[in-house]
C-alpha cells in the first residue's frame, strides 16, 4: 500500500520520535507539518526561523533517508517557517525605483556634513515619537511588549503603502525589530507567546492566525505576509478607562445628560488625581460594566447605544480622548538608543523603559537653554516600580546600586535634600547617549565635549538634547567599560559650565553640614540595607545614639573594630534609643558645626601626622578621646556622604556542606567602606 504524503510525514515523526531525546524533538519537531508535497519535493513547516536552522543543519539528511524509504523514491525536503513572522520584502521593484529616482531631472542630491562626532554616530534628530500616555500603559502590558508595540508603531512609518488600501502598509519584520529594542530571538518568543496579544489587545492585534500559501511563477510555494492591526490613536489602560467612566457616570447619576458630563470632565484642569488616578497608588475597579479601551466605548456603554454615537457625542468624545492621550507630552527615543545602546549595554526590557522614563521626565529650558539632568521621585523605589507594573520594588533598587550593572551607567542616586519627603529618591539621569566602538567606525576620540544642538527642543532625545558638561566616548574594544563614564549636567541654580580640567566621575555637590542631625538622612546617603533602615525607623532609633556609636567606633577604644558603621547599625538594633554613654554621648550631642570641625582636626592631622602644627583643637574631651586619626573619614562618609569614602553594603552567603548535603546556608549584610 502507498501511503499519502502526509502519511509518510506523520510516520516519519513517529521515527524520529522514537530516535531523538524527548527535549529536542519537542522543542524542534513535534509542531512540524506538512505543507506542500509536489514532485517528490517535501515543503515542511516550522515554528520559526530557529527551528528551520536547526532542522536544516542537524536533521535534513536524516529526514531525506527516511522519507526515501518510506515512499521507496527519491525525495527532497525543503524546511520553511510557517507560523511565525518572517522577513517580507516589498514588491520587489526597488532596483527600478530607485534607477528611476536617479534618472529624476526633479530630484536633487544633498552632501551630508556632521561638524560634531556625537551627531555623526548617534543621530539625534533621528527619533522614535511616542505619546508620553503612553507611560501610563507600559505597567499594565509589560515592558517588553510595550517595546513591541513602540516596534509596530514606527515600522508602520516606514512602510509601503499598498495598491489596494491606503491604510495598509507592506512592513519587513526586520522594521520591527529594529525599532522594537528587542533581540530577534526575543521578538519570536513574544510573537508567538498568545500573552502577548492578551496584553496587546487595542493596540496590535493579529488578525490571521494561520500562514497562508501561494504558488509562485517558480512554481514553488511562497508564504503570504501574516495581516496585522497597529492602532495608532492609543487606548486607555484598565484604570484610567474605569477612572473616566466613573466620573462620567457619578455626573449622569445627578441628572446631567451624556453630552453635559463629557463636556464638564473634558475641563479638569488636573489630569492626574482630577480625573485620573496616581499610578503608584493602588486602585480598584468600581462597577460592573467591562473596561472600555476608548472614551468612545465608555460612551457607547453608558448610553446604551448600540449603532454608535450621534455626531455631537462623538466628537465630545472625541475631545475627552485627545485631551487625556496628548496631556503628557511626547516620549522621544533615539533610533541609536533603540539599535546600539540596549544591545550594547545589555539593558533589558524594563531597565530599558526606566533609563527612557527617566530621561522622559528631565527638563529643558528653551529660552535659557539650561537642562537638568535631576528627577525627584516622590514615591521612592515603590513609585519607580510602578512606573514598570513590577512588585518587587528592590529590584529597581538592585539596578540602581550594581555598580556593575548596566542601570548604573546611565542612573545614580544623589543625597536626599533636607525639603524632599521622607520616601522621596532623588536621581541623576544620564541624558547623552554612551557612544560604543564600531558604532559608526569613525570615532576613536579619547574626550570630546559637544556643543548645543538646536533651539526649540523639548524633550530629551530630540536635537539638542545631548549638551553636556563632558562626554566620555569608547575608544576601546566592545566588552570594556569606558562607555559607562559619564558626568552630571551643571544644575538649576547653580553656576554655569566653565571651562577646564574635566573628570570622568560623577561630581557630588558639595558637601554641606546640616543644622541638625537627620537619622533617614544619614542612612540613605550611607546607602544602608533598605530593610535595615527600614528596621531602624520604625523603631523610630535615635539620632544622636547612632553618632554616639559611630564616634565609638572610630575611637581609640574601638581600633578594633573593622567596619564602624557594620558596628552602630548592630548596636543600634539591639538598642535603638541608647548610645554607649559617657564621653561618646557627650560628643554625640555637640552642635553638627562644631562635631564636624573637630572630625576634619583629627583627619587633617592624620594626613599631615609629620608636620601637623595647627595645635589644639581646643576641645581636650575630644583630643583625648578620639585623637588624630584618618579613620574618622568614616565620619564624614556617613555624616556628609563625602567624596569616595562613603559606605555601601555587600552581602555575603556562607554554605556548609557535609558529605555532598548543605547543612548551613546564611546570608549577612555587611557595610563597609570603600578605600
Amino acid at each position: 500500500m502507498t501511503l499519502s504524503p502526509d502519511q509518510a510525514w506523520q510516520s516519519a515523526l513517529g521515527q524520529l520520535q522514537m530516535e531523538m531525546p524527548k527535549a529536542s524533538f519537542d522543542t524542534w519537531v513535534r509542531n512540524s507539518r506538512l505543507i506542500l508535497y509536489e514532485d517528490g519535493l517535501f515543503t515542511i513547516g516550522v515554528r520559526n526561523a530557529y527551528a528551520r536552522e536547526w532542522l536544516e543543519s542537524r536533521l535534513s539528511s536524516t529526514v531525506t533517508r527516511l522519507l526515501m524509504g518510506i515512499m521507496n523514491r527519491d525525495v527532497t525536503v525543503s524546511f520553511v517557517v510557517a507560523s511565525s513572522d518572517v522577513d517580507v520584502d516589498l514588491d520587489g521593484d526597488d532596483d527600478d525605483d530607485a534607477e528611476s529616482e536617479k534618472n529624476d531631472p526633479e530630484t536633487t542630491e544633498v552632501q551630508v556634513i556632521h561638524r560634531l562626532k556625537y551627531d555623526e554616530v548617534v543621530l539625534p534628530g533621528r527619533v522614535v515619537a511616542l505619546p508620553g500616555y503612553f507611560s501610563r500603559l507600559v505597567p499594565e502590558i509589560g515592558a517588553r511588549n510595550a517595546w513591541l508595540y513602540a516596534g509596530w508603531r514606527q515600522s508602520v512609518w516606514d512602510g509601503r503603502c499598498q495598491d489596494v488600501s491606503p491604510r495598509t502598509r507592506r512592513v519587513p519584520v526586520r522594521q520591527i525589530i529594529r525599532f522594537s529594542g528587542l533581540s530577534r530571538r526575543t521578538f519570536f518568543r513574544a510573537v508567538e507567546d498568545p500573552v502577548t496579544w492578551e496584553a496587546l489587545a487595542g493596540l496590535v492585534e493579529r488578525s490571521d492566525t494561520e500562514p497562508h500559501w501561494n504558488r509562485g511563477h517558480d512554481r514553488h510555494p511562497h508564504r503570504l505576509p501574516n495581516r496585522y492591526t497597529v492602532h495608532m490613536t492609543l487606548r486607555l489602560s484598565r484604570l484610567d478607562a474605569v477612572a473616566v467612566q466613573n466620573q462620567l457616570a457619578e455626573r449622569m447619576q445627578t441628572g446631567s445628560s451624556l453630552l453635559t458630563a463629557l463636556g464638564e470632565v473634558v475641563q479638569t484642569p488636573d489630569l492626574v488625581g482630577g480625573l485620573l488616578p496616581p499610578l503608584h497608588i493602588p486602585f480598584t475597579p468600581i462597577g460592573t460594566l467591562p473596561t472600555p479601551q476608548t472614551v468612545m466605548d465608555i460612551a457607547c456603554a453608558l448610553g446604551c447605544f448600540e449603532s454608535g454615537l450621534s455626531a455631537d457625542l462623538q466628537m465630545a468624545a472625541e475631545s475627552l480622548h485627545q485631551r487625556i492621550i496628548s496631556g503628557f507630552g511626547t516620549i522621544l527615543l533615539t533610533h541609536y538608543f533603540l539599535e546600539t545602546v540596549i544591545p550594547q549595554a545589555s539593558l533589558t526590557a524594563p531597565q530599558a523603559w526606566l533609563v527612557a522614563l527617566l530621561r522622559d521626565r528631565c527638563y529643558v529650558n528653551t529660552d535659557t537653554g539650561e537642562k537638568r539632568d535631576q528627577v525627584l521621585v516622590r514615591g521612592g523605589y515603590d513609585e519607580l516600580a510602578s512606573w514598570l507594573g513590577l512588585s518587587r520594588p528592590k529590584t529597581i533598587w538592585e539596578w540602581v546600586r550594581d555598580a556593575q550593572g548596566p542601570v548604573s551607567a546611565f542612573v545614580c542616586v544623589l543625597p536626599p535634600a533636607e525639603t524632599d519627603e521622607p520616601d522621596a529618591l532623588r536621581l541623576c539621569v544620564r541624558l547623552d547617549e554612551p557612544l560604543f566602538d564600531g558604532a559608526n567606525d569613525t570615532h576613536t576620540l579619547a574626550r570630546m565635549a559637544p556643543g548645543d544642538g538646536a533651539p526649540g527642543t523639548i524633550m530629551v532625545g530630540a536635537d539638542g538634547t545631548h549638551s553636556l558638561a563632558e562626554m566620555a566616548p569608547l575608544c576601546g574594544a566592545n566588552g570594556t567599560t569606558q562607555w559607562r563614564e559619564w558626568h552630571s549636567l551643571k544644575h538649576l541654580n547653580t553656576e554655569s559650565n566653565t571651562p577646564g580640567e574635566s573628570t570622568t566621575t560623577t561630581q557630588n555637590p558639595a558637601a554641606v553640614t546640616p543644622s541638625a542631625w537627620v537619622l533617614r538622612k544619614l542612612l540613605i546617603q550611607s546607602r544602608v540595607h533598605p530593610k535595615v533602615a527600614k528596621e531602624l525607623l520604625s523603631k523610630n532609633a535615635s539620632v544622636q545614639a547612632f553618632i554616639a556609636w559611630l564616634l565609638y567606633a572610630c575611637s581609640r577604644a574601638g581600633e578594633g573594630i573593622n567596619t564602624p558603621l557594620s558596628y552602630a547599625l548592630a548596636s543600634l538594633r539591639e538598642d535603638p534609643a541608647s548610645g554607649p554613654g559617657g564621653v561618646y554621648d557627650q560628643l554625640a550631642a555637640l552642635p553638627p558645626s562644631e562635631l564636624i570641625r573637630l572630625v576634619r582636626w583629627s583627619v587633617q592631622g592624620a594626613a599631615n601626622k609629620y608636620s601637623f602644627s595647627a595645635g589644639s583643637c581646643d576641645n581636650p574631651l575630644w583630643e583625648a578621646t578620639m585623637g588624630i586619626s584618618d579613620r574618622q573619614k568614616v565620619l564624614l562618609a556617613v555624616l556628609l556622604g563625602e567624596e569616595s569614602d562613603s559606605p555601601t553594603w555587600e552581602s555575603k552567603t556562607t554554605q556548609v556542606t557535609v558529605n555532598g548535603e548543605e547543612v548551613k546556608n546564611e546570608t549577612v549584610i555587611s557595610h563597609y567602606v570603600n578605600g
